[in-house]
């Protein structure tokens, strides 16, 4: 989820389900967590899994306690599994394994274990079993490992955070992200996973990623999570706040009475400022890139911001209309680092005006020669002194005429700002607070506990 672009829609779509919450007091650190790693448009026909010591192929005795059965047991050290005649069947070389030919669904899936612990599947080491089963699209198969959910942790949190951070911030880190599982298990019950490897929830690398301080302050902080009135929390977290803490009800329906913004002091010491230089051509492009020409750019204009200052909408205009656009989706189309943030216009270099005329919006012609700008009209070229102090004489006022040519924008933060700042938490290990400390201070409210 660090540096990432949320999902809101997702987001909200799991914030209003309360299904699955562990009791507060009930120890949830032996659960498993199944997570996607190829569905819908990734799901592919056949996988490669290696082993070094075999594979035992497995099926689920009774779904509701997750007890595993061992129906064969293979001594290959690399296999290949595909889907044939909505069968999954196991290959070597190319040749099948006599035999073992298994009928599959979604309700019943296939699972995969190397004998040794650490399997190999399509190119990556994961801890527990791969399952295969059919893909919705019915043209391939949805891969899933399913393991531990102490044992998943320790495939998120080095790539969440890095390894070198004082320990009570990997350690709040490691609550957080145990928490924001919990949460969301079934969350894409639909595909037949809780929780996807990818940015859409926690980027998960498996066993390859793993770190020996991330996996020690996940073993120290084992089955704790952060609970608000005996509930687990939506355990948001990002990179840098930028100085403030977003409301969660600046972007939602609802309040999260844990998820309010605050004065983030600690975020601000380490604030991540950045720019980005962006001609109105440029930006024509990107839009045109979403389907939407908006001819020639003639402004951009915050319309909408939170609480907090974060843009929330902007207005685009340009000689074929304008429109509106949603701060995520501004974010997602610029690759910008955060919606906090404001915006310069930069001055005209490519010298075009625009005036509104009984037909619509026309652009005046403005060409420089022998170092004086001229404006042509059908009453012929007037001299103009520059570009950057031109007026229109109205019936009662003089208004100065913009002509902004791009626009610079200036950010602070990289994250939705919504919820625990990677960087304050850093920098409040730093001056000697611990992990639960952090967790209270980014999240109002709340208890951790197992």
């Amino acid at each position: 989820m660090k540096k990432i672009l949320l999902s809101f829609a997702m987001i909200f779509w799991f914030v209003l389900s309360l299904a699955n919450f562990p009791v507060y007091g009930q120890d949830i650190s032996e659960k498993n967590i199944r997570i996607g790693l190829f569905f819908d448009k990734t799901a592919m026909e056949s996988y490669t899994i290696k082993s070094n010591s075999g594979f035992n192929i497995l099926v689920k005795q009774n779904n509701e306690n997750g007890e595993f059965k061992v129906i064969a047991e293979i001594d290959y050290t690399d296999l290949e599994v595909a889907l044939q005649n909505g069968k999954v069947v196991f290959l070597k070389s190319g040749s099948p394994i006599s035999n073992l030919s298994l009928e599959i669904s979604p309700e019943k899936p296939v699972y995969i274990s190397s004998k040794s612990g650490i399997i190999f599947f399509e190119g990556k080491q994961y801890r527990g079993n791969i399952g295969i089963f059919p893909d919705l699209s019915k043209k391939g198969m949805t891969a899933i490992n399913e393991l531990n959910l102490e044992d998943y942790l320790y495939g998120v949190i080095p790539l969440e955070m890095s390894p070198l951070w004082p320990m009570e911030a990997l350690k709040a880190q490691a609550v957080a992200a145990r928490t924001f599982a919990v949460y969301n298990l079934n969350k894409w019950a639909k595909y037949g996973f809780d929780l996807t490897a990818n940015s859409s929830d926690q980027v998960y690398g498996g066993y390859d990623c793993e770190n020996p301080r991330t996996n020690q302050a996940v073993e120290i902080t084992r089955g704790e999570i952060i609970y608000y009135k005996d509930k687990p929390v939506l355990a948001f977290f990002h990179s840098n706040s930028g100085g403030v803490t977003e409301d969660f009800s600046d972007w939602y329906t609802q309040e999260l009475p844990y998820l309010k913004s605050k004065k983030d002091l600690f975020s601000e010491e380490v604030a991540d400022v950045w720019e980005k230089d962006l001609s109105f051509k440029e930006l024509g492009s990107y839009l045109k890139t979403t389907g939407y020409d908006p001819g020639d750019i003639i402004d951009f204009i915050i319309s909408e911001r939170s609480s907090t200052g974060r843009v929330k909408k902007v207005i685009i205009k340009g000689t074929k209309g304008e429109k509106s656009f949603s701060s995520n989706e501004i974010r997602n189309l610029l690759s910008l680092k955060s919606t906090l943030f404001e915006v310069n216009k930069k001055i005209n270099s490519e010298r075009q005006l625009y005036a509104i005329t009984g037909n619509g919006i026309c652009v005046l012609n403005i060409f420089n020669a022998s170092d004086k700008v001229y404006i042509e009209s059908k009453n012929g070229k007037n001299s103009l002194s520059d570009l950057l102090n031109i007026y229109a004489m109205g019936k009662d006022t003089i208004n100065k005429l913009q002509t902004a040519a791009g626009i610079k924008i200036i950010g602070r933060g990289w994250g939705h700002g919504i919820g625990m700042s990677q960087w304050g938490a850093r920098v409040m290990a730093e001056k000697g607070y611990n992990y639960k400390d952090i967790l209270s201070f980014y999240y109002t409210g709340v208890t951790i506990g197992r």
